[in-house]
C-alpha cells in the first residue's frame, strides 16, 4: 500500500494523525538519505574538479560544476532510496517494537470511514507512533557532512597544485627515461615493412595499403612501393645483384618496382658494422585468358538452303574485365585440293551482365556468303582480354555444310578400297568384343549350347586385335604419325613405334598443346594400345573397358575440334627400296644437356644451408629457454642463412617458400617461441635433404643416359634407324 505525499487527506476520525506523522517520517529519512550522498558524491566530484582545474577549467566553473552535481545526486539519491511504497517496511525494520502494526496501520489511516476493529488497529499505531523520535530514528551525521564539505573544499583549493605537480614530476621522469633509452646502445631491427600496390589502369581498382607484411599478392603488371620502418638504420637495401639502396623519405625507406615475376624481397638494414634482415614473399597473380564458348546451337549443321538463318548464342568470362567478344567465320569452297578460304566477322549484340561476364546473341542469314553445294561453314567466337596487348581466344569452331546434290562426300574423303569392303571403327571393335563375351559365356547359360573351346577363343580375340591395330594405325597416320618399321600389307596390321607418340604424350602432359581435340585422339589412341594388348592375353572384360574408354575419347574429340586431314585417293606407302637409302652425314647422337654449373653450385648452397641449420641446433641445444639476447642472436644468424639460400639458390616458389619459413622461424625466435622455431628448422632441413636426394639421383641417371647416347652414336649404320636419321632420310 502506498502513502503518497500529496494523496494524504484528513480524515474524519482518528486516522488524520497518523497519515500526517508518516508524510513528517518519509521527510526525515529522505533528509537523512540526501546528506548520505552529499557525504560520499562531494568529495568525487571535487576530486575530478582539481584535476579539470588543472587541466585548463577555470575554478568557479569546477566548482559550480560539484556543487551543483553533489545537490542533484543527494536528491536522486533521496528520490530513489526513500519512497512512500516502502516506508511502512522501512519503519519494521527499524522498530522492533512494530511486529507489523504499522505496516498494517498506515493503509488503514488513508481510509476516511473505519470499522471499529479498524479503529482499534489505528488508535494503538498512532500511541506507539507517538513514542517514536524521527531524527533520532533517521539520523543525519553533521559532523559526516561538514567534514565532507572540508574535505571537498581543500580538494578544490589545493588539489590542481598536486596535480601539477605529479604531472611535472612524472614528465620530467620520462625525459630523463628516454634520455637514458637514448643513451644506450639499441639493436638495429627493421620494425615493420608496409606495401602499396597501384593495380594497372584497365584493371580500374583503387590503391591499396598493406601493412606489417610478410607475405603479399601483387597484380601483374601493377606497380608496388616497399617501405620499410626502421628509424635506428643508416640504410637499407635488397640483398641482391639487381636492385639498388631504398630512398629515405622521413622515417622510413622507400622502394618502388613493377610486378613482373614472384620472388622473396630480401631487405637488408645497416647501422655501421650491425645489420638486421626480414623478408617478404610478393606473389604475382596473372591475369588469366578469357573462356569463351558457343551455347547455341553448339553442334554442327547441315544446312536445307544457302539462305539459312542461324541463332548463335556466345558466352564469355575473364578473371577481371573482358575487352572484346567477335564472331568470325572462315567459308570453304572447292574439293579435291582446289579449295578458297574466304574469311570474314559477324556483328553481334553483347549484353554486358557484369564487367567479367559477356552473353551475345546473333540472327546470322547465310545468304550474303552465297553458298553453294558442297561449301562449308566453319565459325568460332573469339574473346579478348582488356589487358593490353592480350592475345586472342577462340572457342571450339562449328562447322555449316551446305549439301551437294549427290548426298555424298568428296572421293578425297572416301574410305581406301582394301580387301574388305566396309570401314572398320572403334564401335565396331567394341561390338565384335560384346559378341565374343556373348559367345564365351553362352554355353554357361544354355546347357544345350557347346562350349566355346579355348584354342577358338584366343584365335578370334587375336582376329579382333589385328583390327584393333589396323583402327589404331588409321587415326596415327590422321595425326601425321609415321611407322618406323618397313611397312607391307602384313605390316600396316602389326604393331606401331610408340616413341613418336610418348614424346607428343610428353607435350600434352606440359600443357603445350592447347588442342582439347587433339588430346582426346592421343588418349583414345591410348586406350586401343591397351585394348590391343588385352585382346593378346585374351582378358576380353579389361578388353572391352578399354575399346569403349576409346570411343569416348573419339566421341569428345570430333565434338569439340576439327582436323584438316589430307585428302587422298589411294593410300601413301613407303617404299622399301629407298630404306636407308639416304645421306648419313651430320647424323650425331642425343644432344641432352649435361649437369652444369649452375646445378652444382644449387646443390653446394643446399649442402651449406643444411649443415649451418644442423650446426646451429647443435648450438641452440646447451641455450636457457628464456634467454632472449641468445634468441635475438640466433634469429640474426638464421636470417643470413635464409639471405644465403636466396642468392645461391633456384629462384623458384619452393625456393622462397623455404626463405619465408626461415623468416618465420627468426620471428619466433625473437618472441622466445622456441617450440615454433624448431619446428620451422626442422621441416627445412628435411626439404634439404629431399632436394639433395633427387639432385644425385639425377646426376646418377644423367650419367647413364649421356653414356648410352654416346654408345648410340657409334652404332653401325646397318641397323635400325634413329629417329634423327629418319628425319633426314629423303622419301
Amino acid at each position: 500500500m502506498t502513502v503518497p505525499h500529496r494523496a494524504v487527506t484528513p480524515a474524519v476520525d482518528d486516522g488524520h494523525s497518523l497519515a500526517m506523522w508518516a508524510m513528517r517520517a518519509l521527510a526525515q529519512w529522505r533528509r537523512a538519505e540526501g546528506a548520505v550522498a552529499v557525504q560520499r558524491v562531494f568529495p568525487v566530484l571535487a576530486a575530478l574538479g582539481a584535476l579539470g582545474i588543472a587541466g585548463g577549467v577555470t575554478r568557479g566553473v569546477a566548482t559550480s560544476l560539484a556543487l551543483g552535481g553533489t545537490f542533484v545526486a543527494a536528491w536522486w539519491w533521496a528520490r530513489q532510496r526513500a519512497q512512500a511504497v516502502t516506508l511502512a517496511q522501512e519503519l519494521e525494520d527499524r522498530v522492533r517494537e512494530s511486529r507489523n502494526l504499522l505496516t498494517t496501520a498506515l493503509p488503514l489511516a488513508q481510509r476516511s470511514t473505519l470499522s471499529t476493529s479498524e479503529r482499534l488497529v489505528v488508535q494503538r499505531a498512532e500511541t506507539l507512533t507517538a513514542a517514536i523520535d524521527l531524527p533520532a530514528l533517521f539520523p543525519v551525521a553533521p559532523h559526516k557532512l561538514v567534514a565532507s564539505v572540508l574535505a571537498s573544499a581543500a580538494l578544490l583549493l589545493v588539489g590542481p597544485r598536486v596535480v601539477q605537480q605529479v604531472a611535472d614530476v612524472a614528465r620530467v621522469s620520462a625525459s630523463a627515461a628516454s634520455a637514458d633509452a637514448a643513451s644506450a646502445a639499441v639493436p638495429l631491427r627493421i620494425d615493420a615493412v608496409h606495401v602499396d600496390i597501384v593495380p594497372p589502369a584497365y584493371l580500374q581498382r583503387a590503391r591499396e595499403t598493406r601493412r606489417d607484411v610478410q607475405q603479399v599478392a601483387v597484380p601483374a603488371g601493377a606497380t608496388y612501393t616497399v617501405r620499410v620502418v626502421a628509424n635506428e638504420a643508416d640504410s637499407v637495401r635488397l640483398d641482391d645483384d639487381v636492385s639498388g639502396t631504398f630512398t629515405r623519405r622521413g622515417t622510413e625507406y622507400v622502394l618502388t618496382r613493377r610486378a613482373d615475376s614472384s620472388g622473396v624481397l630480401a631487405l637488408v638494414a645497416f647501422r655501421d658494422q650491425q645489420q638486421a634482415r626480414a623478408f617478404v614473399g610478393v606473389q604475382v597473380q596473372e591475369d588469366a585468358d578469357p573462356r569463351v564458348r558457343v551455347t547455341a546451337p553448339a553442334r554442327d549443321l547441315v544446312l536445307p538452303r544457302g539462305d539459312t538463318t542461324l541463332r548463335l548464342r556466345i558466352e564469355a568470362e575473364d578473371d577481371h574485365a573482358l575487352g572484346a567478344l567477335t564472331l568470325r567465320y572462315t567459308k570453304v569452297s572447292g574439293s579435291g585440293e582446289r579449295y578458297a578460304f574466304v574469311e570474314g566477322e559477324v556483328p553481334l549484340r553483347v549484353q554486358r551482365l557484369a564487367p567479367t561476364r559477356w552473353e551475345a546473341t546473333v540472327d546470322w542469314s547465310l545468304d550474303a556468303l552465297a553458298l553453294a553445294p558442297g561449301d562449308v561453314v566453319v565459325y568460332r567466337a573469339v574473346a579478348q582480354d582488356r589487358r593490353p596487348a592480350a592475345p586472342l581466344v577462340e572457342s571450339d569452331a562449328w562447322l555449316a555444310e551446305l549439301l551437294s546434290g549427290r548426298g555424298d562426300g568428296g572421293a578425297g574423303f572416301a574410305v581406301d578400297p582394301g580387301e574388305l569392303r566396309y570401314a572398320l571403327s572403334q564401335q565396331m571393335i567394341v561390338l565384335r568384343i560384346e559378341r565374343l563375351i556373348a559367345a564365351r559365356d553362352s554355353a554357361a547359360r544354355d546347357v544345350r549350347r557347346a562350349p566355346l573351346d579355348p584354342e577358338t577363343l584366343v584365335r578370334q580375340a587375336e582376329n579382333i586385335a589385328v583390327e584393333q591395330r589396323r583402327v589404331r594405325a588409321e587415326f596415327v597416320f590422321m595425326m601425321g604419325g609415321e611407322l618406323a618399321e618397313d611397312v607391307s600389307g602384313g605390316d600396316v596390321l602389326g604393331d606401331l613405334n610408340e616413341h613418336q607418340h610418348a614424346e607428343a604424350d610428353a607435350d600434352l602432359s606440359a600443357g603445350r598443346v592447347r588442342n582439347e581435340g587433339r588430346a582426346a585422339v592421343f588418349a583414345a589412341i591410348r586406350a586401343m594400345s591397351r585394348t590391343t594388348t588385352a585382346l593378346s592375353d585374351t582378358v576380353l572384360v579389361s578388353a572391352l573397358t578399354s575399346a569403349r574408354e576409346a570411343v569416348g575419347h573419339l566421341e569428345r574429340a570430333f565434338s569439340s575440334a576439327r582436323f584438316l586431314m589430307r585428302p587422298l585417293v589411294e593410300r601413301e606407302a613407303i617404299d622399301p627400296t629407298r630404306r636407308l637409302s639416304g645421306s648419313l652425314l651430320g647424323v650425331t647422337g642425343s644432344t641432352q644437356p649435361t649437369i652444369g654449373a649452375e646445378s652444382d653450385e644449387r646443390v653446394r648452397t643446399w649442402r651449406r644451408v643444411q649443415q649451418a641449420l644442423l650446426e646451429d641446433a647443435r648450438t641452440a641445444r646447451g641455450l636457457a629457454a628464456d634467454d632472449r639476447e641468445a634468441g635475438v642472436a640466433q634469429a640474426a644468424r638464421w636470417q643470413s642463412i635464409a639471405g644465403t639460400l636466396l642468392r645461391g639458390g633456384a629462384r623458384d616458389a619452393a625456393t622462397q617458400a623455404l626463405v619465408l619459413q626461415l623468416n618465420a622461424g627468426a620471428e619466433a625466435l625473437r618472441r622466445g617461441d622456441q617450440l615454433v622455431a624448431a619446428r620451422a628448422r626442422d621441416s627445412v632441413v628435411i626439404e634439404l635433404t629431399r632436394r639433395l636426394a633427387q639432385a644425385a639421383s639425377a646426376a646418377s641417371s644423367t650419367t647413364r643416359s649421356l653414356r648410352g647416347a654416346r654408345l648410340e652414336s657409334v652404332r653401325p649404320a646397318t641397323g635400325p634407324a634413329s629417329s634423327s636419321t629418319r628425319a633426314s632420310t629423303p622419301r
